[in-house]
C-alpha cells in the first residue's frame, strides 16, 4: 500500500498569537478541540497568549501536547525571520513561521504584514476566519 498523497494527508496547522486571540474572542476555540491532533503552537506563542483566567489559557493547560519546542533546524529559520528588517515581525510570528516552514505546515496568522512575509517565503497561510471556513478532514 502506498502512502497517502499530500492531498489525502491531514493538514497540520501552526498558530501564531493573533489567530489564537481572534479565535478566543468570538468563542470559537472549539475548532482547536476539533483539530487538536493537528494543532501546533510554538512555545514562544504559548507564553505570549497564556494569560491567567482566560479560555485560551485553560485550553493550553488541557492540551500541552499541542505546544512544541523548536526542532534543531527551526532555530536558524527563526533567527533568519526575526532579524530581517523589512518587514520587521514579532517574536511569536517569527517562531510560528519557522515551525510552519520547517514542518511543511499551514500557518494560521491574522497579522497582515507577517502573513505577507510568510507567504513571500513560500509558507501556506490562512487567517482565523479562513480556517473556520475550511472543511475539517479528520
Amino acid at each position: 500500500m502506498s502512502p497517502p498523497s499530500p492531498s489525502q494527508q491531514a493538514v497540520v496547522y501552526v498558530f501564531d498569537a493573533s489567530s489564537l486571540i481572534n479565535l478566543e474572542k468570538p468563542n470559537r476555540l472549539s475548532i482547536l478541540h476539533d483539530l487538536r491532533t493537528r494543532v501546533v503552537i510554538p512555545q514562544r506563542v504559548a507564553r505570549e497568549v497564556n494569560k491567567p483566567r482566560t479560555d485560551l489559557a485553560g485550553w493550553l493547560n488541557q492540551h500541552p501536547e499541542c505546544v512544541t519546542a523548536f526542532l534543531t533546524e527551526e532555530h536558524e529559520l527563526y533567527y533568519q525571520f526575526i532579524t530581517q528588517i523589512k518587514p520587521r515581525i514579532h517574536d511569536g510570528e517569527a517562531a510560528a513561521m519557522a515551525v510552519a516552514a520547517n514542518r511543511g505546515a499551514t500557518l494560521v496568522i491574522d497579522e497582515n504584514t507577517a502573513r505577507a512575509k510568510a507567504e513571500s517565503h513560500g509558507i501556506r497561510c490562512l487567517n482565523a476566519a479562513e480556517l473556520l471556513q475550511q472543511p475539517l478532514m479528520m
